[in-house]
């Protein structure tokens, strides 16, 4: 199995704050959080200028991911890829644009990861897609399509977000393993490196990777309310002939036992070493582990409260952000004292029983996420002042906001939109 790559880690985590701020995974970066801290474009003194700068029209189900001047997220059963600054293949004001290239892949909830060229996206037929990320390599036609440079196989639908770490993409599927594939198929077969078993479906659960101490680990969660840690490079907690199968490095069922099965369904983060989860069923909470033993054996409780039905979180600046899905409301907390929140603001589901799951997104002091009325707002990220609204269309409702370069990306069942500040 890989060796080690800790430093590699520290390494990578320095190139992607000094080389811009693509958003390129659902939770902005391996270890989760959904916090860009390179953003400087948007922030409190210009957020509430932000106008529609271009729209593209489909249902779209995925959050969009952002790299290398690309937008990429997934309408009906296709990825679908955008110029980022509306230009090739936009017309009109604002500009209205169609795809770079379109890839059929089975369609699902799973957002892109885009990573080394590459755009990696699980499908609902029970496959881990990669495509070039520039549309050029198998791909061909007017309007041009493309077929994979390669696909692994797991045993069920992957509604889960794929995230790569060093050359590995770990994504989980819905018949409850984690799965690790070698992001360059270098062995020319899609098998997986290896795989992690949970007893439960995964879900849309999308997982962290993240260096603790003296290894890398990968973080999942099933929908029977167990969150499990591996060593992200296999190791020898794993045995196996033609696939290896790893045991966990720690494991612990959230709460007492009296969340249900599908109570979890969101992404983790690894913020400062400890691990957060929120969860969406009808027992449901946020929960944080301290993940810092040296040498790593597994994360100690810390806090756990009890709110609803639960968003992804965001993590930024000591607070904790996560929508409430049931009464539309976005909630901050104090991440060392979750209760009661810093703040929280009314989302305007006027009680009208429309939930909206949309995962907060954090950058430059501002905090966006979607509505349940088909739009995206953004407040204050300190205060909760509400700064700013803009209407996407449609119906929001696991679909969430990415901001990068200086645009707000936004998804929802009718279209993609993108909003810039008035003066860029």
């Amino acid at each position: 199995m890989r060796s080690s790559i800790g430093r590699l880690s520290l390494l990578v985590v320095l190139v992607l704050v000094t080389a811009g701020c693509d958003w390129t995974t659902f939770g902005f970066a391996p270890s989760g959080g959904r916090y860009n801290n390179g953003e400087t474009e948007i922030g409190v003194g210009n957020v509430a200028t932000l106008t529609t700068a271009w729209t593209a029209s489909g249902n779209f189900s995925s959050s969009p991911a952002i790299a290398g001047g690309v937008v990429y997220a997934v309408a009906g059963t296709q990825l679908q890829a955008f110029s980022a600054n509306g230009t090739t293949g936009c017309s009109g004001s604002p500009a209205s644009c169609t795809p770079l290239w379109t890839a059929e892949m089975g369609g699902g909830l799973s957002t892109p990861a885009v990573a080394d060229g590459a755009v990696y996206v699980g499908s609902d037929d029970g496959h881990l897609y990669a495509f070039d990320a520039a549309g050029n390599t198998n791909c061909s036609g007017s309007p041009k399509t493309c077929t994979p440079l390669w696909k692994g196989s797991a045993g069920a639908a992957i509604e889960s977000s794929p995230v790569v770490q060093n050359g590995v993409v770990f994504v989980g599927s819905n018949d409850g393993n984690l799965y690790a594939f070698d992001a360059f198929n270098t062995a020319q077969t899609g098998e997986p490196l290896w795989i992690a078993p949970t007893g439960y479906n995964i879900g849309r659960t999308t997982p962290a990777v993240v260096h603790l101490a003296d290894r890398d680990v990968v973080f999942i969660a099933n929908e029977n309310a167990v969150v499990y840690a591996f060593d992200a490079d296999g190791g020898s907690s794993c045995a196996g002939f033609v696939i290896q199968v790893c045991e966990p490095l720690w494991k612990s069922l959230l709460s007492d036992g009296s969340l249900s099965p599908a109570d979890i369904g969101t992404a983790l983060a690894v913020v400062n070493q400890t691990l957060y989860i929120t969860t969406d069923g009808p027992s449901s909470g946020v929960f944080e582990f301290d993940c810092s033993s040296t040498p790593f054996t597994g994360c100690a409780a810390l806090r756990h409260i009890t709110e609803g039905e639960m968003s992804s979180p965001a993590v930024a600046n000591g607070l904790i952000y996560y929508v409430e899905g049931e009464g539309s409301i976005l909630i901050a907390a104090d991440v060392s004292n979750l209760f009661p929140p810093k703040w929280n603001a009314d989302l305007g589901g006027g009680g009208t029983g429309t939930d909206v799951f949309s995962s907060p997104a954090v950058a430059n002091g501002v905090v966006y996420t979607g509505d349940p009325n088909g739009g995206v707002q953004a407040f204050n990220a300190a205060d909760g002042t509400h700064l700013w609204s803009g209407a996407v269309g449609g119906q929001i409702f696991f679909q969430s906001p990415a901001v990068a370069h200086g645009v707000l990306y936004m998804t929802s069942s009718a279209g993609l939109t993108a909003f810039q500040p008035a003066s860029t």
